[in-house]
């Protein structure tokens, strides 16, 4: 999730609020299988993911704010399950829903703020496709996904230096911009 956090808000940056980002797992499984252990920087990820929480819940035991949004995201749909994963202290909440005849992954802080939106993406846009040929020669997409990550950008004064920070609704910082 963190690799694809990174690339989406690099693409905000290019893209704007919709961003798109590729799933190459075969990418990442062929990087593995070759060198028969980790990737660089994986090691440390593995260690949040240990830190890491999660479990399905039933929608009606989610907190209203989240069962609030979710109702709005997704009205009329029938929501069994929600999946709460508590890392690093912060809590989320993560709904599967369809909509326009496509699966939605939404992510959501515990007071109903929307943190991220997930939707099947078949068809990238021109910019996406060759920004993938000239980094990727000759890779194949798998798999792709349009992603909206919603954050906070603040300035902040400090010894009277300004410094520009985004923040997720959750109270998440973005790694790129901190010390």
């Amino acid at each position: 999730m963190k690799q694809f956090r990174v690339l989406a808000l690099g693409a905000l940056a290019c893209l704007g609020a919709a961003m798109i980002t590729t799933a190459c797992k075969s990418e990442q499984e062929h990087h593995g299988s070759q060198s028969g252990s980790k990737m660089q920087g994986e090691q440390g990820e593995e260690a949040d993911e240990e830190d890491a929480e999660e479990a399905k819940i039933p929608f009606d035991t989610a907190p209203e704010a989240v069962r609030a949004a979710i109702r709005k995201l997704a009205p009329g749909q029938s929501i069994g399950q929600v999946e709460r994963d508590t890392e690093d202290g912060l809590t989320t909440f993560e709904v599967e829903y369809t909509s326009a005849g496509g699966k939605v992954t939404a992510s959501l802080s515990e007071t109903g703020e929307i943190l991220e939106i997930e939707r099947d993406a078949p068809t990238l846009p021109d910019a996406v496709t060759k920004a993938i040929a000239k980094a990727m020669p000759g890779a194949k997409v798998v798999k792709s996904e349009s992603i909206q990550v919603f954050m906070y950008e603040v300035v902040v004064e400090k010894d009277g230096k300004r410094q520009e920070i985004k923040i997720a609704p959750n109270g998440e910082m973005d790694e790129e911009d901190e010390d």
